[in-house]
């Protein structure tokens, strides 16, 4: 059975409702502060077909999309504008520069494409047919055997290891 890939895991303002009745007011320099790391409304959404939802985190909703050349990626739409503080909204944009300075690695979900588009940061990563680890885990009925535990271990290690001689930290 081939392993799957381990991802490293390792936001546009607003028009939706601020949970006071009123729509969430951006300041220009919002816009200014994200166009010199990402494209902003340039319309990049069009260039993925969004399926079905994959998964959902605090901020962020996961889809499975697919590219004009007919790749399936996952599509992590953020909300960054609407439910994040400045902070927060920050160490979302480091983590986006960070995935683009990572070099490839066979072990790593490859980072494809970032944009902020209809007041959402949008991610887009390569698609793991498989799964994650974690989701073999919990469909696994059997234990494995010890061959299998260690060749799991030597890439989820192996990919560790890569992001620290990129002076990165997995967390």
């Amino acid at each position: 059975m081939p392993a799957p890939k381990k991802a490293a895991e390792p936001q546009r303002p607003g028009g939706k409702q601020n949970g006071q009745g009123g729509a969430k007011h951006v300041s220009a320099s919002d816009y200014a502060d994200l166009e010199e790391i990402l494209p902003v409304n340039a319309g990049r959404l069009k260039m993925y077909e969004v399926g079905k939802q994959i998964g959902t985190g605090k901020f962020s909703v996961v889809y499975r999309a697919r590219m004009a050349d007919g790749r399936h990626v996952a599509l992590k739409k953020i909300h960054i504008f609407d439910m994040m503080d400045a902070k927060s909204r920050n160490k979302c944009l480091r983590e986006v520069l960070m995935l683009q300075t990572i070099s490839k690695h066979e072990n790593l979900i490859a980072y494809l494409d970032a944009f902020i588009e209809d007041n959402e940061l949008m991610i887009v990563f390569e698609w793991a047919e498989s799964g994650d680890l974690r989701r073999l885990l919990r469909k696994t009925t059997q234990p494995f055997d010890e061959r299998q535990v260690w060749n799991y271990f030597l890439q989820v290690s192996g990919a560790i290891a890569h992001m620290h001689e990129q002076r990165m930290m997995h967390r």
